[in-house]
């Protein structure tokens, strides 16, 4: 998904975490419920986020912040990652990836699409295909395939995203161009393609960034 494809941008690296950390032998990390290392030996190593002082697993946070990149696990609030220097593109990048609009294409074909339906669509939903895009073992094949796939899946939702915009916003048209025209109707053919253009440049623009994406797993070594 969109969700775990902008991982390839995010680590926990990007957050500011104090590594000495004390704890006592019956705190336990919030996000896996285990004990701390050393009173567990499968226990994560304790962190403190600095930009809110809460305390979490080292190894459970790298994973949480690979899906909820802006939100602490404690209450949910902000976190705001550093900016690395020197590398504007990818700084935009991440921005983008991290946006309200991004996000949205996400949920959109969760909410939109049944698990059956994206297998069928060639879409890897045991995130082998991610996984190797984050951390930079994918291959130019590999890639390929998740573009096509990521895309595919995102042109169904695009087609009906318009259908639905045009459903909504054509009967106000309706009544608009009945009162304009006194009292004659008039279909607002102009409507449908309005809808359908703004989802067609809301799906380009989606392709893009994830070819971005794609393009930045390929060549991970350059990230950071």
């Amino acid at each position: 998904m969109p969700q775990l494809l902008r991982s390839v941008l995010i680590s926990a690296d990007l957050f500011d975490l104090d590594t000495g950390v004390e704890v006592n032998p019956d705190d336990v990390c919030l996000i896996c419920k285990e004990p701390f290392y050393p009173f567990s030996e499968d226990g994560c190593r304790p962190v403190r986020i600095m930009s809110c002082g809460h305390i979490v697993g080292d190894s459970c946070f790298e994973s949480w912040v690979r899906t909820a990149p802006d939100k602490c696990p404690y209450w949910n609030h902000l976190l705001h990652p550093k900016t690395p220097p020197g590398n504007q593109p990818i700084n935009i990048l991440r921005r983008v990836c991290n946006s309200k609009w991004f996000k949205a294409q996400d949920d959109g074909m969760i909410v939109c699409f049944a698990e059956a339906e994206m297998r069928e669509g060639g879409f890897d939903l045991d995130g082998t295909a991610r996984a190797a895009l984050a951390n930079g073992s994918i291959t130019v094949k590999g890639a390929l395939g998740l573009f096509i796939a990521t895309v595919k899946c995102h042109a169904k939702l695009s087609i009906l995203f318009a259908v639905i915009v045009a459903v909504l916003i054509c009967p106000f048209m309706f009544v608009y161009l009945y009162m304009l025209q006194k009292g004659k109707f008039s279909f607002p053919s102009g409507v449908l393609w309005w809808s359908f253009q703004l989802a067609l440049w809301n799906h380009l623009a989606f392709d893009l960034v994830v070819l971005c994406l794609i393009g930045t797993g390929l060549t991970r070594r350059n990230v950071h």
